[in-house]
């Protein structure tokens, strides 16, 4: 099992298991362990997308060696991880840090509704769904639909990096997160190239 070889590697590496009562039986419950265990091996078995499945992993063993997550926030952790994509897996990896794109740094919808590709609103609704979770900061608390973020500003809300730490979505291939990047990116698709944009302001 993914997750029993992640913890494994921490405990060989010195790291030491929670000491609070997460690993204790709670008659005539079982402990919050056990219980997130079989949490993720039932959501394993129904798991269509199996590149989840290694960071879901690397959640499980994060969760059993860090005492600040309580049974609350890992079973809700564990729900992120299984309805969101790997795409919102890469979107939140691509928040993490920006700074590799030259996004448009705009309200989205400026380019015009009319000329967004399929790919780019698709995105944006990607974005505006991992916002209502709480997991993504995209530009302004006045934002008011998705064509009103803003790509540059894209950042971890606190859940959010909390997520990202847990699964170590930091993991996640270059390759998978610069398509993404790129959507947005001065000079691709619609977007005209940052210079000609400012002289034309």
């Amino acid at each position: 099992m993914l997750a029993a070889d992640e913890m494994e590697k921490r405990l060989n590496a010195g790291a030491k298991p929670r000491t609070d009562k997460f690993f204790n039986v709670q008659p005539p419950f079982r402990s919050d362990a056990e219980e997130i265990v079989e949490a993720l091996l039932l959501k394993a078995e129904r798991e269509p997308e199996e590149r989840k499945l290694f960071y879901q992993a690397k959640l499980i063993a994060h969760i059993y060696f860090d005492s600040s997550i309580d049974a609350g926030m890992a079973h809700q952790l564990l729900r992120f991880a299984e309805t969101i994509s790997y795409r919102q897996y890469c979107i939140l990896g691509l928040a993490r840090d920006t700074s590799s794109f030259d996004l448009y740094d705009e309200a989205a919808g400026r380019i015009g509704l009319e000329l967004l590709s399929d790919a780019q609103t698709s995105f944006l609704s990607d974005c505006w769904d991992l916002k209502g979770k709480g997991l993504l900061w995209t530009g302004t608390d006045l934002d008011l639909n998705l064509y009103e973020i803003k790509p540059r500003y894209l950042g971890l809300q606190p859940l959010g990096q909390a997520f990202v730490k847990g699964l170590a979505l930091e993991a996640i291939p270059p390759e998978d997160i610069s398509p993404l990047g790129n959507l947005f990116a001065y000079g691709s698709a619609n977007i005209p190239p940052k210079a000609a944009n400012r002289n034309q302001s």
